[in-house]
């Protein structure tokens, strides 16, 4: 699932878990009446992503975003409506050859979250799945793995966070991290599917 420029949140709304490829719409589509489910942020969620010391939560003003992620010079800028989102949503951020970030912001909320990375080794990807678990430690994390996608993925009582692991042709993973409010997951189909099972430890 090769997502190009501008195209990040827009190719995994269209993909969400499913694991096919990118244009496929998925099977269960976004919820038009989500904007009135979603829980309210009163105050910045304690799960989050991180960019070195600096950390970025749901609910935190949009233009917090790109002062913890900047878009690197290659990098191409997200900034559009979502396709099958209702009025209301956008998302900006940015994308490159080798990663990108991308957000969902909602009435100047941020309520969605991603960070993805097109090809990372084995040491890389343990150093990403440990600095992630670290910053969101309150969370119990279970494994899935369906239809050759490896989820690593945990839930409070608002958020949802969830890693996937695509193993690559070049023997490394394309792997995209994403949290955001989990009714918005919900409706975007990006909760893991069923599949077999593992419990991992916190």
């Amino acid at each position: 699932m090769k997502l190009h420029h501008a195209g990040l949140l827009a190719g995994l709304l269209l993909v969400g878990c499913s694991g096919g490829e990118a244009g496929v719409i998925a099977e269960k589509p976004v919820n038009r009446q989500i904007a009135s489910q979603m829980a309210e942020f009163l105050a910045p969620s304690q799960t989050c992503l991180v960019n070195g010391r600096r950390r970025l939560s749901l609910g935190e003003s949009a233009d917090r975003a790109l002062l913890v992620f900047p878009r690197p010079s290659r990098g191409f800028p997200i900034e559009e409506v979502v396709p099958g989102l209702p009025e209301g949503f956008k998302s900006l951020g940015w994308e490159s050859n080798t990663d990108g970030f991308g957000a969902v912001v909602f009435e100047n909320q941020l309520v969605l979250l991603m960070r993805q990375f097109e090809a990372l080794d084995t040491e890389q990807f343990a150093q990403l799945l440990e600095s992630v678990q670290s910053a969101n430690s309150t969370l119990k994390y279970e494994m899935r793995t369906a239809s050759g996608v490896d989820y690593w993925f945990g839930a409070d009582a608002m958020t949802t966070l969830v890693i996937s692991r695509i193993p690559t042709k070049s023997k490394a993973y394309q792997v995209t991290v994403t949290l955001g409010e989990s009714h918005l997951m919900g409706a975007m189909n990006l909760i893991p599917p069923a599949g077999e099972v593992s419990s991992i430890a916190k």
